[in-house]
């Protein structure tokens, strides 16, 4: 189930990366960092509500040399106004289990926080991040996530308790995991604790993709075998 859940992802995810022309902070087609200068790449990511209100989501995806790991770091910025919940991120490849991980409080891009970043053995650009235009929430950081985990169906969750949410205009610490696929652009979503409510393609289809780890070649073998087998299928059907 969790494979074919991944070929669909990757089919749909082929086709809006596509069909929209993604300007400013999202670079298109997203580079591998292995063979970018400082092995880092990064973007700003707009989820948007039905309303049309927004999360931004700032990342980086850092090629780690010594264990030939790629880092995927997120930080939200909460533009809406209302409280998030919950962040939820759909990798199409592996992650290394274990890795999901929420930064001490107070660690953050900008060079002045109070807790240093990235972790150990991260490259030195990934230290901050420095988009030209980007806006910074007037609130500055808020509630962390307490938690942040992996489903049975592979989806990379990171929660806020009841009571202490990530208040609107404010902005979490960096949370992420790692992986040994390099990147490309899937889906994630954040929540608000409310069944209808909340930001990214499952509530509003001109959000924007984030960055998460490529399927696995054997995947992709099985998708172009799976779309053989539905075109044979067909064009005998059709006689």
């Amino acid at each position: 189930m969790k494979a074919l859940r991944n070929l669909m992802l990757v089919v749909v995810m082929m086709g809006l990366v596509t069909a929209k022309l993604f300007a400013g902070p999202i670079p298109s087609p997203l580079p591998d960092p292995k063979f970018v200068p400082g092995n880092v790449v990064k973007g700003q990511s707009t989820l948007l509500g039905r309303d049309g209100s927004a999360i931004q989501v700032d990342w980086i995806v850092a090629w780690i040399p010594g264990p030939d790991l790629y880092g995927y770091a997120y930080q939200l910025e909460n533009f809406s106004t209302t409280d998030v919940s919950s962040f939820t991120i759909i990798p199409l490849g592996p992650i290394v289990p274990g890795s999901v991980f929420i930064s001490p409080a107070g660690s953050d891009w900008d060079p002045s926080a109070a807790v240093g970043w990235p972790p150990l053995g991260w490259p030195a650009g990934a230290a901050t991040h420095n988009i030209a235009g980007e806006v910074e929430p007037a609130g500055g950081l808020g509630n962390s996530p307490t938690s942040g985990g992996v489903g049975i169906d592979g989806a990379i969750t990171w929660t806020w308790p009841v009571g202490a949410q990530l208040l609107p205009h404010t902005e979490t610490v960096i949370i992420g995991f790692l992986s040994p696929m390099a990147p490309t652009y899937g889906i994630g979503n954040a929540f608000d604790g409310v069944p209808t409510g909340g930001w990214g393609p499952d509530y509003n289809p001109l959000s924007d993709p984030l960055p998460v780890p490529s399927p696995e070649p054997t995947t992709i073998l099985l998708l172009a075998t799976g779309l053989g087998v539905v075109g044979i299928y067909r064009r005998k059907s059709r006689r």
